[in-house]
């Protein structure tokens, strides 16, 4: 029994590696049969969105966890920074199907009846086209140093409250793939979020900063432009992501105008003391459940969410197994099942949440038993 426990320890203590992307395999979740790949085009279509430019939008029901797209890339870079240079010699080997597809994509540059916000100068415009493509629909594949341009993944506008998710594969030669997160109606455009760094900022933020991350409009989601009451409850969970971050990683947000800067030294000193009798073990799980639900009822749906719910259950189990105890406490096993069921039901959602670091921390939560018993 006691080399079983000692085991067990082990297991829940493993540090994960890092992560990388597969299938989900888990029980009790909602999982949608995926389409067959010769109907994907059939659940949306790429057309004019307003200030926007083009968007994707669903032309019948795409219930939640479904697979909406598949793409390699059009453009693949190993370096970083990418000069114009770079992306010049780049299309130079291209197919011409494909350095057309390169050249329709559009940006706010093509727009400037539409962009809200300033446009560069014309001489800016005709020399770095090439390169605001890149910026503006670039997107990065997890585990590589790599940077690719996508034709269709590109098409998929901003959203504050998406109902869906990109996420690369490790696979170059699949490129990138879309699914939804949350049932899409007929007609409704399908969203994804650009940034990270944006779940931790205001409505008035967010405004500020997407035209000085290239993005040229004013997001039109359901929280921007929704009821007050409704952007003061987002505003209000989305500061305390923001201040959570800082305790939890000891830095701030990639600043830029119109967003606040705060002190992070400060606000670590005074946080610390407020806790100066907690445990590493309680901060770490009151933090990591913390940010989880926050992301979580803002509706995003990452790697990050899955995993620090994950992580917030395994920290519990292993401060309950530091002390000793041969069964959890109630309330700690109310928490461990909670935070392990929503992970696993995000998991199904997307695919792309599961990964390394999750797969171990599942392993390990398989020590607590449904009555709390820890083997």
């Amino acid at each position: 029994m006691g080399s079983k426990k000692k085991r067990s320890k082990q297991a829940r203590n493993k540090q994960p590696a890092l992560p990388t992307q597969g299938e989900p395999q888990t029980a009790g979740a909602r999982i949608v049969p995926e389409l067959n790949p010769a109907s994907l085009e059939k659940c949306y279509e790429i057309r004019d969105a307003g200030s926007k430019g083009v968007g994707v939008f669903a032309t019948r029901l795409i219930p939640a966890g479904t697979l909406i797209t598949t793409e390699k890339p059009i453009l693949t870079f190993f370096q970083d920074p990418i000069s114009p240079e770079d992306v010049t010699k780049a299309l130079a080997s291209r197919s011409m199907t494909d350095k057309q597809r390169f050249a329709n994509l559009r940006t706010a540059f093509d727009m400037p009846n539409r962009a809200k916000g300033p446009l560069p100068s014309a001489s800016i415009k005709r020399n770095q086209k090439g390169m605001n493509y890149m910026r503006v629909n670039s997107n990065l594949i997890p585990d590589e140093d790599t940077s690719n341009v996508y034709d269709k993944m590109c098409r998929f506008n901003h959203s504050c409250k998406v109902n869906a998710r990109r996420y690369g594969v490790p696979s170059v030669d699949i490129g990138m793939q879309c699914r939804a997160v949350s049932d899409i109606q007929e007609g409704e455009e399908i969203t994804v979020c650009y940034s990270v760094d944006l779940y931790c900022m205001t409505a008035a933020e967010r405004k500020a900063a997407m035209p000085m991350m290239g993005y040229f409009w004013e997001c039109e989601c359901n929280i921007c432009q929704g009821p007050p009451a409704q952007r003061v409850i987002s505003d209000m969970r989305r500061r305390l992501l923001r201040l959570v971050k800082i305790l939890m990683l000891g830095c701030d947000l990639s600043l830029g105008p119109g967003v606040k800067k705060l002190d992070v030294q400060a606000i670590r000193s005074a946080a610390l003391q407020k806790t100066a009798h907690w445990n590493e073990d309680a901060r770490n799980t009151i933090y990591l459940s913390l940010t989880a639900a926050l992301l979580d009822a803002e509706g995003a749906v990452m790697n990050e969410v899955t995993t620090m719910y994950g992580q917030a259950a395994m920290t519990l189990a292993c401060r309950a197994d530091k002390l000793d105890l041969a069964r959890l406490p109630a309330p700690a096993l109310v928490n461990i099942m909670a935070w392990r069921t929503r992970a696993e039901e995000l998991v199904a959602l997307s695919p792309g949440s599961k990964n390394d670091m999750w797969v171990h921390v599942r392993k390990g939560l398989d020590s607590v038993a449904s009555d709390g018993a820890l083997s």
